[in-house]
């Protein structure tokens, strides 16, 4: 079961607008220039256009993500402050870990693995 036609950002938007000169204050917004393999293309896009799939996740999993999506840019901005000696650990905990969990985790094919778990046979113990 596919969660809909929604677009679901396995890159999020606040992230790849870090690589944009786009002074633009919406993140979501800002110009970023994209390659892409095939078709082979290079353009410009705004960030909430790209690293998507839609209906990408199930079982409420998009839940999981925007709990740390949401506090994602202020954090981002915490940590690339130069003058920043030392970041929040609840910031750090709940926040970055989980972001780059999610970076490690998430991608177009997230789910095919899920649809076809391994099997792994019982264990039989003789005591």
């Amino acid at each position: 079961m596919r969660a809909g036609n929604w677009r679901q950002h396995y890159l999020p938007a606040a992230f790849l607008a870090r690589f944009s000169v786009d002074p633009n204050p919406d993140l979501r917004r800002r110009v970023i220039v994209v390659g892409q393999r095939n078709p082979f293309a290079i353009f410009e896009s705004a960030a909430e256009g790209v690293g998507f799939v839609r209906g990408l996740y199930e079982y409420g999993l998009g839940d999981i993500w925007r709990a740390y999506e949401e506090r994602l840019p202020a954090a981002l901005d915490e940590i690339s402050r130069t003058e920043a000696t030392e970041i929040d650990g609840e910031i750090w905990l709940r926040v970055l870990v989980p972001f780059v969990a999610g970076l490690l985790l998430r991608g177009p094919d997230f789910e095919e693995p899920l649809a076809h778990p391994p099997v792994v046979p019982d264990l039989i113990l003789d005591l």
